[in-house]
């Protein structure tokens, strides 16, 4: 079965998060990413917790190796002098360069799409950044987090009278991928009719400013702020995280409806409290709401989350149980998707990696290469892509160009 993406090369430059999770994805559906690294200035997430046993070694990340299954690794010094002449090598056979730098670092190598594309006319270049290849703050580095504080998303979460929050889990990072990945996609269809390539430039501002965008709408027609509500939801009520059976157990319960707060009402045996006209409107809800979710509170603890759920949502009332760590991993329905996979590393061991959160019906993604040692796949590049002769690949290599 022909992958979706085979045929496609990727060389890819990118590091920590939005840019090796795009070219995974890619990687993912038949793409061959050549990921270029150096022991010299390694990715920082390569030496990043969670390590196998406990141990830190330069290929024993999970975190790493999350982002990087299905992919090889060339290992090129680039700082080195014959370096950025053996990546335009490379270059030249691909179809996709992608990278995650601070504008204007590829430049610096003499490796930025206007050197690249006179090496390879309709090549297509994706750059990821925080703020964009132009503009004022184009040369600012940093994470994700800041963008996401830049466009008002911490403003968002937590509580109304305490500080903003910030997730552990970056938006911008888990985000922009998927919307790199669509730009490329796009370019791909216009170079197959065209023959023309193009520079894509994707930045976490641009992703985390447009899912603020009905807020935006509503601050700039209504003159209404949103701001932090804790759990709470302006359009519905209840709607929070309630306790229950255990130590450390939730289940998020959401009502949008009257309909769908009657059926709360019977599920809960419709309690006294319930009947109180003060809760029979939306609006009436919205108004006591404290006292509503400690009301629900003291239902809820009674009940395991995952039977909390079942009961709920066989009533039509949207639930779903909290889970975390491995009960991720053993969630039936994503079991049924086939949503980890499970594939061997030589230091790492077994382990389960969690998939794209989409299906292609013809050509599935699959898990076809362990994420790879540093440059473990450097002398495959120069010598089967490259056509370099053993004599000259050992010569680099004593050049020290490799490492």
């Amino acid at each position: 079965m022909a992958r979706a993406l085979e045929g496609i090369r990727i060389i890819d430059f990118t590091w920590v998060l939005a840019g090796p999770a795009m070219t995974r994805y890619l990687a993912d559906y038949g793409a061959e990413v050549i990921q270029v690294e150096s022991s010299t200035h390694p990715d920082v997430i390569r030496t990043s917790p969670p390590y196998h046993g406990g141990k830190q070694t330069m290929n024993n990340s999970g975190y790493w190796a999350t982002y990087h299954l299905n992919k090889y690794s060339a290992s090129i010094n680039i700082n080195h002098p014959k370096g950025p002449e053996l990546i335009k090598k490379l270059v030249a056979e691909a179809d996709v360069v992608v990278e995650n730098f601070i504008p204007g670092t590829m430049e610096k190598w003499g490796l930025g799409y206007d050197e690249l594309v006179k090496v390879n006319p309709d090549l297509i270049m994706v750059s990821i950044s925080l703020f964009g290849q132009s503009g004022p703050f184009k040369r600012r580095f940093g994470f994700g987090a800041f963008a996401e504080g830049m466009c008002g998303i911490f403003n968002l979460i937590g509580w109304p009278d305490r500080s903003p929050n910030y997730f552990q889990q970056v938006i911008g990072d888990a985000v922009t991928p998927f919307c790199a990945v669509t730009a490329l996609m796009s370019a791909l269809i216009h170079r197959d009719r065209t023959g023309e390539g193009q520079w894509i430039d994707v930045n976490q501002l641009d992703v985390c400013s447009y899912m603020m965008a009905p807020l935006l709408l509503d601050s700039s027609i209504n003159g209404r702020e949103a701001s932090r509500c804790g759990n709470c939801s302006p359009g519905s009520s209840p709607h929070a995280v309630y306790p229950c059976a255990g130590e450390d157990k939730w289940c998020a319960i959401a009502v949008s409806s009257d309909a769908e707060w009657q059926s709360l009402c019977a599920a809960m045996g419709n309690p006294e409290w319930s009947r109180d006209l003060k809760f029979a409107t939306f609006a009436g809800r919205k108004e006591n709401e404290a006292e509503l979710d400690k009301n629900i509170g003291t239902w809820t603890v009674k009940y395991a989350p995952q039977d909390l759920m079942n009961l709920l949502q066989a009533r039509g009332v949207p639930a779903g149980a909290v889970i975390s760590g491995r009960g991720i991993y053993e969630d039936p329905q994503l079991q049924h998707r086939e949503a980890v996979w499970y594939v061997d590393h030589p230091e790492i061991g077994r382990c389960g990696y969690l998939t794209a959160p989409y299906k292609l019906s013809a050509t599935p993604a699959e898990p076809r290469i362990p994420p790879p040692l540093m440059g473990e796949h450097t002398e495959r590049v120069c010598t089967e892509i490259l056509k370099m002769s053993m004599e000259d690949f050992i010569q680099l290599l004593n050049e020290g160009v490799f490492i």
